[in-house]
């Protein structure tokens, strides 16, 4: 009651009420951030979780990262470490069409790493698998330039945009910046 009231706080991914998030909407339980707990609900709502399916994490933290551990298998690494690897190797040592699904959330990525990252993606991914793409929060313009390379890159790698996922809170405190959601075709 005290939730949808509006008087209490509540983090989707540990289960932590309280009065308020930090100033930066970070759980004091789990340090579970906005974005963190927008792909959980995302997650939680479909039909990848408790079935252990190979999947690809990047640049995760914290809680989030350690429950993408229990519900899923397959690599878990930095954008930094998926850059350098595909820039040394060409590729992740993961056999093709072998992920359903994939979550990079970055910062800022070059035009260049952009499309090897979407390229890796398209040889790694089944036919349908959906690739999550979440960026921190930028200005509007930096989001809106960034949409449209994404956009641009994932569909020269052979993917379909999806609709946006975007939740809303003030209890939950979910993003306000939308998942890029793709599917390979």
């Amino acid at each position: 009651d005290a939730v949808v009231g509006g008087k209490l706080k509540h983090c989707n991914i540990c289960d932590w009420y309280g009065p308020s998030f930090d100033e930066a909407a970070k759980c004091p339980s789990c340090e579970a951030l906005p974005e963190d707990r927008s792909v959980y609900r995302w997650l939680s709502e479909g039909t990848y979780m408790y079935r252990r399916l190979p999947a690809l994490a990047v640049g995760l933290e914290g809680k989030l990262e350690n429950e993408w551990a229990r519900q899923f298998q397959g690599p878990r690494m930095t954008v930094e470490a998926l850059v350098a690897e595909l820039k040394a190797k060409g590729r992740l040592p993961n056999r093709p069409a072998s992920f359903h699904l994939s979550l990079i959330h970055c910062g800022e990525l070059s035009e260049a790493n952009l499309l090897m990252i979407a390229s890796e993606l398209a040889r790694v991914m089944l036919r349908g698998a959906v690739a999550l793409l979440q960026r921190s929060p930028a200005s509007s313009q930096d989001w809106s330039v960034w949409t449209e390379l994404l956009s641009r890159s994932m569909e020269s790698a052979g993917f379909r945009a999806l609709p946006d996922i975007q939740f809303n809170s003030k209890a939950v405190e979910y993003s306000f910046v939308p998942i890029r959601a793709f599917s390979k075709l």
